[in-house]
């Protein structure tokens, strides 16, 4: 009877952890729901963070050095720059190229005419520097 007992408060309390720690849910996610519209989702595309649109502009120019990322959040965590972090190429290395991210909150400290636009979408600008 105690062996049954214990089966009993095990399986309770497997079910109880399921559910609160959401595992179907998850499993859901991580297998219908694609990398990118995860991460998308998480860090935003065009919002946030942008590192969907990092993700997509890395994916369709194949972009391979480094890229600068400015937006509009306050502080490192939010810069986006660990999503194209890349430790072939040093610190001291010049940029290339430049994303934007939430361009109309930070458009009075940043002059577009410098640079030649390779895609934009909505707020959010892919630029190369010019010569």
């Amino acid at each position: 009877m105690k062996k049954n007992n214990l089966y009993l408060i095990a399986t309770i309390l497997l079910i109880l952890i399921v559910y609160k720690i959401n595992f179907l849910r998850s499993l859901h996610d991580i297998s219908i729901i694609s990398y990118d519209d995860r991460i998308s989702n998480t860090y935003g595309f065009c919002e946030k963070e942008g590192i969907g649109y990092v993700n997509f502009i890395k994916k369709n120019f194949n972009i391979d050095g480094k890229i600068e990322i400015i937006n509009s959040l306050e502080g490192n965590y939010y810069s986006g720059e660990w999503s194209v972090y890349n430790s072939n190429f040093g610190d001291k290395i010049k940029f290339k190229y430049l994303i934007i991210i939430n361009y109309k909150k930070i458009k009075e400290k940043f002059n577009l005419n410098d640079y030649k636009i390779l895609h934009n979408f909505k707020d959010c600008f892919f630029l190369n520097k010019n010569d």
